[in-house]
């Protein structure tokens, strides 16, 4: 299972130790787009409650939103375990969305066709430990 977290860049001129609900929907964000019409889990919370954060960009990948953070005063959400990754890889700092969320579950699919070939299970074996150990 997993959570969110929030990315900016260490020395963001408004963030402090905490961020608040209301500088979290002030603040621009970047947000994973893609070709699904799937409104991502932070957005839906929001709209329970009437809220919506501001969009500034919207980019294909994952990897694409701590480089887009790094040098600018957006924030970026993302799963927990990737978020303290990129933040200790780009030198960013995270934060605790301030939203009750529930945590999501994680899943690793493949193709049937698959299931048995012995290097595959290695591969989903060794994926599996070592994102338990995140």
């Amino acid at each position: 299972t997993e959570t969110l977290m929030s990315l900016s860049r260490r020395d963001h001129p408004l963030l402090g130790e905490r961020m608040t609900l209301e500088l979290y929907l002030a603040l621009r964000h970047v947000m994973l787009g893609g070709p699904s019409n799937a409104r991502p889990m932070i957005d839906l919370a929001l709209a329970k409650r009437g809220l919506q954060r501001r969009i500034a960009v919207m980019v294909p990948h994952f990897i694409a939103m701590p480089v887009m953070v790094q040098h600018t005063d957006m924030i970026c959400t993302l799963p927990r375990r990737m978020a303290q990754l990129y933040a200790d890889n780009f030198r960013l700092r995270s934060h605790a969305v301030p939203l009750h969320l529930p945590q999501f579950p994680v899943y690793l699919i493949w193709h049937e066709s698959v299931e048995s070939d012995a290097g595959h299970q290695w591969f989903r074996n060794h994926l599996m430990a070592f994102c338990q150990r995140l």
